[in-house]
């Protein structure tokens, strides 16, 4: 019975397309190549002129090459082959054609709103003045959304490796009123796009073209390698941002939120930063050549505290090297004065041992070797331990007479 209703629709469907194709053909075939060129040009259609299919389950079916104006919205279009179908201005909202082939196919004006497009095959269809807003086009291959409206709930995975600006076109667009975005626009063109107060916060612009895009308060947290040159930023929320390696050159930061955005290897030369919040962000290997604006904010008051510290610090320094110095003055009067003692008592226990006589048994031999050892250790001497060990050495000597007693 599948089958059956597949035939019948297959079969309606070529019916329609032949009669609706007849008389412009032969209206065509008559006329001059020139002539023939225009008509085909002008051949413009009302919406929902074309064959009612909406709703229809058509996995399966196979279509006629003209379906213009054709209202499918909400069909069931699944792994169908429309490959090089002329689907202008066609309805398509809704529809499923999920790993459809598309491959050249004619959707000018078509109205892909909502539409499920995943998987499919798109290489070499045209979509000039298709709404695709809220269309899912993720793992669609060879889709190309130049002069596209609207903007999709998904777009293709962008290889890591792409190059800037090979992505997306969207240069030129007012995206402003659009949400919500893609999360991957890696690599797009948005030259002089207009994104004021858009949230891009969760949405991958690595690599992206922003040249002098408008990005009034917009909120933005990945766009590291784009190339922002020129673009107005003012008020922008960056708080946090990767931002490594952009470029930002003569870009207007004015009033920007950059506090601890990542900004390592990015290129700020000639940008304008008047009142910009860089409280915490980290700048290592950016080039600030020309940064201007004399009144950037890097965090209230953090100006001033910065250069308390550096007076502190310097101070701080002076500091340390005086009491240096005088560490080691007094170190070396303590060492000279502690030297001379020991010298006094050192010479003192010789004088003892010389008073006892040559057999007066082990106390004085132990006295005398602690005085030799008590010589040498303070001849090495160099530092203020050396000479408590010199000491320690003498006062053994005198403690070896005392148990003579």
């Amino acid at each position: 019975m599948a089958s059956m209703a597949h035939w019948a629709v297959s079969a309606s469907l070529v019916g329609l397309s032949l009669v609706a194709a007849v008389p412009a053909q032969a209206a065509q075939q008559a006329a001059p190549p020139a002539v023939r060129q225009a008509l085909l040009q002008q051949a413009a259609c009302r919406a929902h002129s074309g064959p009612d299919l909406a709703g229809r389950d058509l996995t399966g079916a196979t279509l006629p090459a003209n379906l213009r104006c054709a209202d499918l919205s909400g069909a069931r279009l699944d792994r169908v082959r429309l490959a090089g179908r002329d689907l202008t201005g066609a309805d398509l909202s809704k529809a499923s054609l999920r790993h459809a082939d598309l491959r050249g196919t004619g959707l000018r004006k078509a109205d892909l709103g909502g539409a499920d497009l995943y998987g499919a095959e798109a290489k070499g269809a045209s979509f000039t003045g298709a709404n695709v807003a809220g269309a899912e086009l993720a793992k669609v291959t060879g889709a190309k959304l130049t002069g596209a409206l609207g903007l999709p709930a998904s777009l293709p995975a962008t290889k890591r490796t792409c190059e800037p600006g090979s992505g997306q076109q969207y240069a030129g667009r007012d995206l402003s009123g659009e949400k919500p975005f893609p999360a991957d626009l890696r690599c797009a063109d948005l030259t002089g796009a207009t994104l004021d107060g858009a949230d891009l916060s969760s949405v991958r612009l690595d690599k992206a073209v922003l040249r002098s895009a408008s990005l009034k308060g917009a909120t933005l947290g990945h766009l590291a390698s784009a190339d922002l040159s020129g673009a107005d930023l003012s008020r922008a929320k960056l708080s946090g941002a990767d931002v490594r390696g952009a470029v930002l050159r003569d870009a207007n930061l004015t009033g920007a939120a950059l506090a601890n955005a990542d900004l390592s290897g990015a290129d700020l030369s000639g940008a304008l930063m008047p009142g910009a919040e860089l409280s915490g962000a980290d700048f290592p290997g950016a080039d600030v050549t020309g940064l201007g604006g004399s009144t950037t904010r890097i965090a209230p008051g953090l100006i001033v505290l910065w250069s308390v510290l550096g007076v502190l610090g310097l101070l701080l320094i002076g500091l340390l090297v005086w009491l240096v110095g005088k560490g080691f003055k007094r170190t070396a009067r303590e060492a000279a004065a502690m030297t001379e003692s020991i010298e006094n008592e050192l010479g003192l226990l010789g004088a003892k041992i010389e008073d006892l006589a040559p057999g007066d048994g082990n106390g004085r031999r132990e006295a005398l070797d602690a005085y030799e050892e008590a010589g040498r250790a303070l001849r090495a001497a160099h530092s203020i331990n050396d000479l408590h060990k010199a000491r320690t050495l003498v006062n053994r000597g005198h403690q070896a007479l005392r148990t003579m007693g």
